[in-house]
C-alpha cells in the first residue's frame, strides 16, 4: 500500500466511489487528482462527514483483505490514522469514533487500546474546553436554552456540533475503559480531571476503571 494518503484516496475515487450526492439525485465528482485539494472547493468537502467516512471506509477495507496478524492489523490502522490526519489536518470525530477501533485485534492489545484512549482524550479536551467556557452543563436543559438564546447563530451552530462531539467521544471513552481494561494514570490525574470537568458518568469511569486497572 502506498504511504501517501492522497494516492490511496485517489485510487478509491478514480474507481467511481469518490462521488457524493447533491441530494437531488445528481452526483458531483470529488478528488480526481491531488492538485484538486488546493482549490477552494476542497474546503467544503474537507468538512463533509460523508466524505470523511467514505475515505476512511475505503482505507480500512484493506485491513481484512490481507492475512495479517492482530499486531500487523493494528499497525496498519495506526498508519492509516496518520494518513487521515495529514489529509484533513486533524482526525475528524466521525473517524475517531469509527467501530474499527473496537475490534478485538485492536482492543485486546493494551498498548493499542491505551493509544486510542489518548487520542480520544486529546480530542475530548478541546471539545469540553469550548463547552466549559460557554457554561454548558450536561443534562441541564435550562442552561442549554440560555446558551442558545443568548448567542449569535454561528456560535449556536458550533455549540451544537461540540455538544454532539462531546457525547460521541465520551461514550467511546467509557467503552474503552470498560472493555480495554487499561490504566490511564499517565494520561490524566486528579487535578487534570477536575480541570476537564466531564459529566459524572465519565468521571466515575475514569476513577473506578481507568485508575484501578
Amino acid at each position: 500500500m502506498s504511504g501517501s494518503a492522497f494516492a490511496v484516496t485517489h485510487h478509491a475515487f478514480s474507481s467511481g466511489a469518490g462521488r457524493t450526492s447533491d441530494g437531488n439525485g445528481s452526483h458531483a465528482s470529488t478528488l480526481k487528482s491531488p492538485s484538486y485539494t488546493k482549490s477552494v472547493s476542497w474546503q467544503h468537502y474537507q468538512n463533509s462527514r460523508k466524505l470523511q467516512e467514505l475515505i476512511w471506509d475505503k482505507l480500512v477495507a484493506y485491513v481484512n483483505d490481507f492475512n495479517l496478524s492482530n499486531q500487523e492489523k493494528s499497525r496498519l490502522i495506526l498508519r492509516l490514522f496518520d494518513d487521515v490526519k495529514l489529509l484533513f489536518n486533524e482526525v475528524p470525530v466521525s473517524i475517531l469514533v469509527n467501530d474499527i477501533f473496537l475490534k478485538d485485534f485492536f482492543m485486546k492489545q493494551p498498548d493499542f487500546a491505551k493509544w486510542y484512549f489518548y487520542q480520544l482524550l486529546k480530542k475530548y479536551e478541546g471539545e469540553q474546553l469550548y463547552l466549559n467556557e460557554l457554561g454548558y452543563v450536561y443534562g441541564n436543559e435550562e442552561k442549554t436554552n440560555e446558551i442558545v438564546n443568548n448567542n449569535p447563530g454561528y456560535v449556536v451552530e458550533i455549540f451544537e456540533e461540540k455538544m454532539g462531539n462531546e457525547l460521541k467521544i465520551r461514550t467511546r471513552m467509557m467503552e474503552i475503559l470498560r472493555d480495554g481494561k487499561i490504566n490511564i494514570c499517565e494520561y490524566i490525574n486528579k487535578e487534570q480531571l477536575e480541570k476537564l470537568n466531564p459529566p459524572e458518568d465519565l468521571r466515575i469511569a475514569i476513577k473506578k476503571l481507568g485508575w484501578n486497572n
